[in-house]
């Protein structure tokens, strides 16, 4: 009868499961959660760098005509969602930045498209493990059902980008490919995090001359515990009989910073990131070679998964989207100018396609430099003015004055 009060007055434990823990017990606890990886500076650091570079990259519609001239569609609802608010409760920076971050990590990012016949309302982001999805075994006649919550969804409804897939549903992020790293580095942040708590106090026993009491026992274990918790911050005074004993660091121990350094350098790897660039000493070259391996993979991934999912059949044989990589790539004023001056000089941009870049009304200069500085070319009349001589030609005609 004791027995069953017992069982009746203890609290029962209530404990919140999640997938990731679930799948981490699965794996005897080798899998690294989402959570515990992004408490790994490093790991912090590569997706912030990566995920604010490719939230900063304006999607931008293009139509291409017979002649294969390229022209930017704008004012389109579609790049005004995925740009500036997809839904209510996301803007475009934090849409981006999350299918950035979803994508390297788990190697698969989701939106639910609303649509309303061919037009799209909104663009609804989803967390990877809001979505299940299965496929059958037909490789040649492969279909795809998605699950959100439990609720079927037509594939024609999600958006989705996928890394290193082999079936066209799942893919694999870097929490697939490389537990065995970060697992590491995050066993030696919290080895760090003790020796914290310790206060570096080191590691020891003690030992007795004689026999201690009971109640001398108990005494000793509150003062030895209150010590090394780092919460007391009290001397503990040894009584008359009773030593400590130090013991020397391991050889793991003494190597741990060094450890964590590399294993920095290497995460960083992961993400295609010179550590440089993360501390702030990256060489111009360093830094586009960066953007190159890391920001432009997941940029075109999203991008072609844009294209897949929001054209219509219709527009896919003359209109693509694309991410315009130059915002990102934006320097300082002082290299900004200087590149625009060399655009310029060149006959790549006009003035006024310039001043659009920065975001300053256009002047109606739609000329383009031919040479010595003295000779203009409107290339929508087809007309090159000469100012020194005050005279101006029509391509295939005639002078005029």
């Amino acid at each position: 009868m004791g027995f069953l009060n017992f069982l009746k007055g203890k609290k029962q434990e209530e404990r919140q499961i999640t997938g990731d823990m679930l799948l981490a017990q699965l794996n005897g606890g080798y899998f690294i959660t989402e959570k515990q990886a992004q408490e790994i500076p490093a790991v912090a650091a590569c997706l912030e760098y990566v995920g604010n570079k490719v939230a900063l990259l304006p999607l931008k519609l293009y139509e291409r005509d017979n002649d294969g001239k390229i022209k930017e569609i704008k004012n389109d609802k579609r790049t005004r969602l995925f740009n500036i608010q997809p839904s209510e409760y996301f803007d475009g920076f934090l849409f981006k930045k999350m299918l950035t971050k979803d994508y390297i990590l788990h190697g698969s990012c989701y939106a639910y498209i609303r649509r309303r016949y061919n037009d799209i309302e909104e663009l609804i982001y989803l967390q990877p493990g809001e979505v299940t999805q299965n496929a059958n075994t037909n490789a040649l006649e492969r279909y795809i059902n998605y699950w959100v919550q439990g609720h079927r969804v037509d594939s024609f409804n999600i958006f989705t980008a996928l890394r290193s897939s082999v079936d066209g549903g799942t893919g694999r992020g870097v929490l697939d490919d490389n537990p065995e790293m970060l697992r590491t580095a995050y066993a030696e942040l919290l080895f760090e995090q003790k020796m914290v708590e310790k206060q570096g106090m080191k590691k020891g026993y003690l030992s007795v001359e004689n026999k201690l009491s009971d109640k001398a026992l108990e005494d000793l274990k509150l003062k030895w515990n209150a010590a090394y918790s780092g919460d007391d911050e009290k001397t503990m005074v040894l009584n008359e009989g009773i030593k400590f004993n130090e013991l020397s660091s391991t050889p793991a121990e003494m190597q741990v910073i060094e450890a964590r350094r590399d294993n920095h350098d290497a995460i960083c790897g992961l993400f295609g990131i010179a550590p440089s660039v993360l501390a702030g000493t990256a060489t111009p070259e360093t830094e586009t070679a960066t953007f190159e391996t890391a920001v432009i993979p997941p940029a075109k991934a999203i991008e072609a998964a844009i294209n897949r999912t929001l054209l219509l059949e219709k527009e896919k044989d003359n209109r693509f989207f694309a991410f315009d990589m130059d915002e990102a790539r934006k320097g300082n004023l002082a290299e900004r100018f200087e590149s625009y001056e060399k655009a310029v000089k060149n006959g790549i941009y006009q003035l006024d396609e310039i001043r659009e870049m920065e975001n300053k009304p256009p002047l109606g200069l739609k000329f383009i430099k031919l040479g010595l500085q003295d000779i203009l070319y409107d290339p929508e009349k087809e007309l090159i003015y000469v100012p020194n001589m005050g005279q101006s030609l029509k391509l295939g005609g005639e002078n005029k004055e």
